[in-house]
């Protein structure tokens, strides 16, 4: 399994709290990689193809008590973003080579 490659990556990382509220007609990512204050989604995307993920990385942080998205990295945030794109890589292969045995790159 992918995880025991990543000690301290939170399998079931939680999407920012409140999120769901203003998300309730929106699809959700089929996965989350969250370490410390970065967090990655992956989602998935039906196409004639088959499935596509993408994924969308962002830095969380709190002001005046409220928690907040930001797409901006600073340099002690840089490696940790690097890992999560990482490891968000790394389950998607995952679940492409469970889906369909021996897919080529331009599947994904």
């Amino acid at each position: 399994m992918v995880w025991n490659f990543y000690p301290g990556v939170e399998k079931s990382a939680p999407i920012l709290q409140g999120a769901g509220e203003r998300m309730e007609s929106k699809r959700m990512p089929v996965h989350a990689v969250k370490l410390g204050k970065v967090q990655a989604n992956v989602w998935r995307n039906e196409t004639k193809h088959g499935a596509r993920f993408n994924v969308t990385v962002c830095r969380l942080y709190e002001e005046n008590g409220v928690w907040k998205r930001s797409d901006s990295f600073g340099r002690d945030e840089l490696l940790t973003a690097a890992r999560a794109f990482q490891t968000a890589y790394d389950w998607i292969w995952t679940q492409c080579k469970s889906a369909e045995d021996g897919m080529g790159d331009e599947a994904v």
